[in-house]
């Protein structure tokens, strides 16, 4: 039995999207919370918290699949995000540049690189 949609429409919706909104918020939480712990030279620390990151973020996405929050046509998806992801990178390089503007340190500055877009252009082309 598929989990995909299994609380859409039923009492339980509600309780799993307020769910799905918790954990992916808690995702963003301590995702932060392990980049702030690596600029504080906590290395455990930061990698504790990025774990706990990656769980936050796979319970969100189980809830998200629970309650159908995305169609089911799973190619259609992944190239829809693709073109955000596309979109996104094209902007910035000028990003990149205001950070600098701002005086941000050089060392900062990769993490605002979309490295996503790469993985998912070598899955869908392996694909078609």
């Amino acid at each position: 039995m598929s989990i995909y949609g299994a609380t859409a429409g039923t009492e339980l919706e509600d309780i799993i999207r307020r769910s799905e909104e918790g954990e992916a918020n808690g995702a963003v939480i301590y995702q932060a919370l392990a980049l702030m712990a690596r600029e504080l030279g906590l290395a455990e620390e930061a990698q504790i918290f990025s774990e706990i990151a990656n769980m936050e973020s796979h319970h969100s996405g189980f809830y998200a699949v629970m309650n159908a929050k995305y169609p089911q046509a799973f190619w259609d998806v992944v190239r829809s995000i693709q073109q955000a992801e596309e979109n996104a990178d094209s902007r910035m390089p000028q990003t990149i540049e205001k950070v600098r503007a701002l005086g941000t340190p050089e060392a900062l500055l990769p993490q605002l690189k979309v490295w996503s877009l790469s993985v998912l252009r070598s899955v869908i082309m392996a694909k078609f």
